[in-house]
């Protein structure tokens, strides 16, 4: 893999999970940051280019169109990537923007992605 120069920021509720990805992302190249909300403001003054946005379902479920479209479409954001259970991919919103990801095959599905990523954040 050519080199990674791409920010994650990974807003999840499941700690273990956060740490093992934040750990693997990191190891990988890719600058990680946590938050414990998506407009935490802690998250906006650490990232100085493009970044990819990492939640759990339950952040995006039931939310308004206009919500989602707002989240969409920040120019924050490459991608807003929606960690998934089994099942759980039928109750996220009718948006294509959202890049829905199995839980168990987080890291290598976000791992695979990093190349876009890079390329985007450019």
């Amino acid at each position: 893999m050519s080199e990674v120069d791409v920010m994650i920021v990974l807003v999840l509720r499941d700690a273990g999970l956060r740490s093992i990805l934040a750990a693997r992302l990191s190891f990988a190249g890719a600058q990680v940051v946590t938050a414990q909300a998506i407009h935490d403001p802690a998250v906006t003054r650490h990232i100085r280019k493009r970044a990819v946005l990492v939640v759990e379902a339950e952040a995006v479920a039931g939310r308004s169109g206009e919500w989602i479209d707002a989240l969409v479409d920040d120019p924050l954001w490459i991608e807003v990537v929606v960690l998934v259970e089994e099942g759980e991919r039928e109750c996220l919103p009718d948006e294509p923007r959202l890049l829905p990801v199995h839980r168990i095959r987080a890291y290598p599905e976000l791992y695979a992605r990093l190349p876009y990523w890079t390329d985007a954040a450019r």
